[in-house]
């Protein structure tokens, strides 16, 4: 089975212009992109490939290709093999073809090749001795449509680096020819000495790389005296970093210093800049630490770096946290899950496992554990407790009773959970939503309504578990205001917060639409609500099975795993428009789309306004889609409306939604 994992292929092609200094090394930005966008009849030559370096604005650009290729692929590799030797007059060029590796554990890793890796549904896992070799790994966290869509594998990259896996960040995009431009401004930015191939070579094998949406934004983050990429061996547990940032264009928002699982260290906010400068001294305790750099700028854009390492020596790590909870009159049961791996190929005995709370004071758990080479098990940790406050838990790990590792663990102990309805954008139905309030409050929810600003900022949003938006009709004028409400619903979500969306056919549709893609687009959803500038919004309709007219169809197939009860056997939606998933291969049916969830499929009779569809198979009304810690519910149309929630099982149906969402929090 093949697997989409690339090494460095046929050629990197740079050319000269004006370069950004740092210190003593510069910065060049470029793209990836794999052969499987392209065929043997694709309009390739030198012109084209000079062009899309022009228009473009690249420096250089990696050609990716996997193994065992068929006729047509080879065609193509010879082409653009051929395309760059007749540029090899402008230097730098560099020119090597490599194999790919399979999914063999015996796979002999090199130390001096450079491997690109693109996570997708079919892959098992990076072959274990990639991380107990030093290996250059770059990892595509993104990959960019033609069409625009941006595909983020940020977590995964950083569920890799987690589990022990050094790496560096890639990106990759589909680009077609000359005529085609790289539809979004991400782009890799590496770090060279000089600009010359076995110089950006050697940059390569060291990951100096970090990417960007903002352009010509310079990232100088140090730990010690090592640089982004680097791998520190010692015993050590203070460092001093230092942080210089500086972008031509658009004001720095916010910089985060994150570590091993996701916890970030140091945030600086509202910094409201062109230029941000930090130094200061962290202790880093563990065997195995990674810092990397995420910037938020005020216009939208993000960035984030390759880690530093410092690794004091491999045994386990301790990833995936999560947690469960059940509850009762008087007590509340609680089970925290997290995975410790061996991250070396030797058997590990004598693992000692704790679990402390109140600041380590009280001992929740303790187990012994031994580990075969490169085994991971699942701990499960009882917390039984009345306590009624929001804590932490920590877990920590000891071999031959010396300190290796910990993490800490939030915990939420009978909090109250909260629902946040949107007023401020003047939402579709938000003034005629009592029933639904009544419902919530009755099952043990606080309900507030965002009706100003403040509710969205980051230090109020995230006092909530659930937002509910549904059809927007107005925005903040204040463009900066509504850029930072935007990156704090993101946060919001990244973090654990759900959202639900809710789209409607009314008159200002075409607004609303394009406000909620708005949305979807910063929490890097594939799935978004259909919409043709020629042809306008896509209404679903039924003429079979409706409720009042054709577009309120009704729909009597639902997720079991996410609408448990028996009792809710048809709904409808009012006025709902068709949504859709665009990923990397293209645009997909939602049902088959990677970290998406159907709530509610299509019926046979259901149809799609503007479109003819040859099979329902695979479409749903209702998604749930996943960023982060959180949760994305996508809905074509509304039904919980005074008007509507206490027709069919519209109640019951909304109730077992924000149950579902809510679980876990």
């Amino acid at each position: 089975m093949n697997r989409y994992i690339f090494l460095l292929f046929l050629v990197l092609i740079s050319y000269s212009c004006d370069q950004s200094k740092l210190v003593n090394n510069q910065v060049i930005t470029g793209i990836t992109t794999g052969s499987k966008y392209y065929t043997a009849n694709s309009f390739f030559s030198k012109e084209t490939i000079e062009k899309t370096f022009i228009d473009n604005d690249l420096n250089f650009w990696f050609f990716l290709e996997s193994q065992n290729l068929n006729e047509d692929e080879q065609k193509l590799s010879k082409k653009i093999g051929n395309i760059s030797k007749k540029i090899s007059e402008k230097p730098p060029m560099l020119f090597q073809r490599m194999q790919t590796f399979s999914n063999d554990t015996n796979f002999e890793v090199s130390e001096n090749i450079v491997y690109f890796f693109t996570p997708n549904k079919a892959m098992n896992d990076l072959p274990p001795q990639m991380r107990e070799i030093p290996t250059s790994i770059l990892f595509n966290t993104l990959q960019i449509n033609y069409n625009g869509a941006v595909i983020s594998h940020l977590d995964d990259y950083e569920n890799y680096l987690d589990r022990g896996f050094i790496a560096g960040v890639s990106a990759e995009s589909e680009i077609l020819g000359p005529e085609w431009e790289i539809n979004s401004s991400a782009r890799i930015n590496l770090i060279t000495k000089q600009n010359d191939p076995d110089t950006i070579y050697n940059s390569l094998l060291n990951r100096k790389t970090y990417i960007s949406f903002e352009p010509n934004t310079i990232i100088d983050f140090k730990l010690n005296s090592s640089i982004i990429g680097d791998v520190i061996e010692s015993s050590d547990t203070v460092f001093n970093y230092s942080i210089n940032i500086k972008t031509p264009l658009t004001n720095i928002g916010s910089v985060s210093l994150v570590t091993n699982n996701k916890k970030v260290i140091r945030n600086f906010s509202n910094i409201n800049s062109k230029t941000f400068n930090s130094k200061n001294a962290i202790e880093l305790k563990n065997n195995f630490n990674y810092l990397m750099l995420k910037i938020h700028f005020e216009n939208g854009n993000t960035a984030y770096t390759t880690p530093i390492w410092v690794i004091k020596s491999k045994s386990v790590v301790i990833h995936n946290t999560s947690f469960n909870i059940l509850e009762d009159k008087k007590t509340i049961k609680k089970y925290i899950f997290a995975d410790i791996e061996n991250i070396t190929h030797t058997n590990i005995n004598s693992i000692s496992v704790k679990a402390f709370t109140n600041n380590n004071n009280d001992l929740l758990y303790t187990k012994d554990v031994s580990l075969a080479g490169r085994e991971k098990n699942t701990l499960t940790i009882p917390i039984i407790t009345d306590r009624t406050s929001d804590t932490s838990v920590t877990i920590k790990t000891y071999i031959d009773n010396k300190y290796t590792c910990e993490t800490n663990v939030p915990v939420k102990l009978s909090k109250i959970k909260r629902v946040l309805i949107d007023k401020y954008h003047e939402n579709l139905y938000t003034s005629n939503l009592t029933i639904l309030d009544t419902m919530l409050l009755n099952k043990g929810y606080t309900v507030s309504a965002a009706n100003e600003y403040s509710y969205f900022l980051d230090e109020n949003l995230k006092n909530y578990d659930i937002l509910i938006l549904t059809s927007p009709t107005v925005i903040n004028e204040n463009a900066n205001d509504e850029i930072k409400l935007l990156y704090a619903i993101h946060n919001f979500v990244y973090n654990g917060g759900s959202i639900i969306l809710g789209g409607s056919n009314d008159e200002k549709a075409k607004f609303s639409i394009a406000y909620l893609n708005r949305i979807l687009r910063i929490l890097y959803s594939p799935v978004k609500f259909r919409y043709n500038e020629n042809v306008g919004l896509y209404p679903i309709y039924d003429e079979t099975n409706s409720f009042s007219n054709k577009f309120t169809p009704i729909f009597n197939t639902f997720n079991k795993t996410i609408i448990k009860s028996d009792s809710v056997k048809q709904i409808y939606l009012r006025n709902p428009l068709e949504i859709m998933a665009v990923t990397s291969a293209g645009e997909s049916p939602v049902g088959l789309t990677y970290n998406t969830f159907p709530v509610v499929y299509f019926n046979e009779t259901t149809k799609i306004e503007n479109r003819t569809l040859y099979s329902t198979k695979n479409l749903a009304s209702t998604v749930i889609n996943r960023f982060g810690k959180g949760s994305i519910c996508i809905m074509s149309g509304i039904n919980f409306s005074d008007f509507d929630i206490n027709n069919l099982d519209n109640k019951q149906w909304i109730s077992e939604i924000i149950d579902y969402l809510m679980s876990g929090k």
